[in-house]
């Protein structure tokens, strides 16, 4: 009865905590914002009676005009919530085809949701996970998407090969960082290493970057190559555990001082916006 009410308990936060996307979502109409919303009211109770109660494993599902296969359903259900009703990426262009770069594409909903918002756009997503590149690669090829390049490579601030650390238990993490994740379940891998700055050769509409600690290299390279003056939006997600020293107001200032306005959203705090248009 105890498990009840606290399954209970949890399917009504999250109902709630969803229910703000139907007054508040910015990225489509209410008529999809009603269907978005009933989607993800199914993938929940989905989760909860036939995942967590029943103990069944399902690792594919439709929506809206995608197939898509994960490696659990709580990663998938996470990922829509936070990239679908939360939109932590949504962003407006005046282009009909945005150029996107996706550092960080995990299993690729956030390709999805840029594909969903601009179908004509052309995107470069990284992913350095052999599996989460493994997902991303499949998800582009069951769902046809145009004008995608996957890359199965880390991003840093040198060229050659860096360490990777992933945690089994929790599929959302993998970081170049050591210390982060607890010895006695670490993975350690080594994976390629390139520039940003060598893929920014053209204006950029959008730059995400969520890359688990190293996003201070990349912001540092993409500066001293000179390439973010190419670059219109940007989202980068800052992870507190990255670097000695490190804090949210280096990125602020960073970007600040050249030329960008800046807003910290997220659930925590720790996406910074930065954009060019201070009317947006």
């Amino acid at each position: 009865m105890k498990r009840f009410f606290e399954i209970t308990s949890n399917l009504i936060g999250d109902f709630l905590k969803a229910s703000h996307f139907l007054k508040e979502g910015k990225s489509v109409g209410i008529l999809k914002r009603v269907k978005i919303f009933f989607l993800y009211l199914k993938f929940t109770l989905k989760d909860y009676i036939f995942v967590k109660i029943l103990k069944k494993s399902i690792n594919q599902e439709n929506f809206l005009e995608y197939h898509i296969v994960f490696p659990s359903y709580n990663v998938f259900r996470f990922l829509f919530s936070e990239i679908f009703i939360q939109e932590e990426y949504f962003f407006k262009s005046e282009k009909v085809d945005p150029l996107i770069i996706d550092c960080g594409a995990n299993i690729g909903i956030s390709v999805l949701f840029f594909k969903f918002l601009y179908p004509k756009s052309k995107i470069i997503a990284f992913e350095p996970d052999d599996k989460n590149f493994a997902f991303l690669k499949k998800n582009a090829e069951l769902n046809n998407l145009p004008d995608v390049e996957i890359k199965n490579l880390a991003l840093s601030d040198k060229k050659g090969e860096i360490t990777l650390y992933s945690d089994p238990v929790n599929p959302y993490l993998n970081t170049a960082i050591k210390g982060v994740i607890s010895e006695n379940r670490i993975i350690v891998k080594n994976v390629a290493s390139v520039l940003l700055s060598d893929f920014i050769n053209q204006e950029v509409d959008l730059l995400k970057i969520d890359i688990e600690g190293y996003e201070q290299k990349v912001l540092a390279d993409i500066v001293e190559k000179s390439k973010l003056s190419m670059v219109k939006q940007i989202y980068i997600e800052y992870h507190a555990f990255s670097e000695k020293n490190s804090d949210i107001t280096k990125f602020l200032n960073i970007l600040e001082g050249r030329g960008f306005y800046c807003r910290v959203t997220g659930a925590n705090n720790s996406i910074i916006y930065a954009f060019r248009d201070k009317n947006r």
